[in-house]
């Protein structure tokens, strides 16, 4: 017998940097949850986007580009849109890389969105979900 939780749990981890570094480090202000989309989860896709971030002295993110990818490009496109509606800490002029990394869990479940999330910035984002069936009419 199988235990079967619903629900949805979040977890974020971000690092904080203190004030006092150099002004060239980075850390987020404000950071939106991803979607992991739906037509790739009905595909059963998974896999890992890298991306190199460009953040103006605003915080605002610049330009975002794929510098590495296993994944569908549905998925590309989902770290893409996600990251740039990241804000983070102003300074000059900056630039990093990070990735996300796509998983489905329990395939034969599905409870809507995202099972978990995990922040470890800068380095990555985690999403895990749960498989989207295809309905039949």
């Amino acid at each position: 017998m199988k235990l079967l939780t619903t629900g949805v749990s979040v977890l974020v981890s971000i690092a904080i940097l203190v004030p006092s570094t150099s002004p060239k480090d980075i850390c987020v202000v404000h950071w939106k949850s991803i979607d992991y989309n739906e037509v790739a989860r009905q595909a059963r896709m998974q896999g890992d986007v890298s991306l190199e971030v460009s953040v103006e002295p605003d915080g605002k993110v610049s330009e975002v580009r794929v510098s590495s990818s296993n994944a569908h490009k549905l998925l590309q496109d989902e770290a893409v849109k996600n990251i740039t509606e990241w804000t983070f800490s102003t300074g000059d002029k900056r630039s990093f890389d990070i990735m996300y990394e796509f998983r489905l869990v329990m395939p034969e479940v599905y409870y809507g969105p995202p099972a978990s999330v995990t922040i470890d910035f800068p380095k990555r984002v985690h999403i895990e979900s749960h498989f989207k069936p295809i309905s039949r009419d």
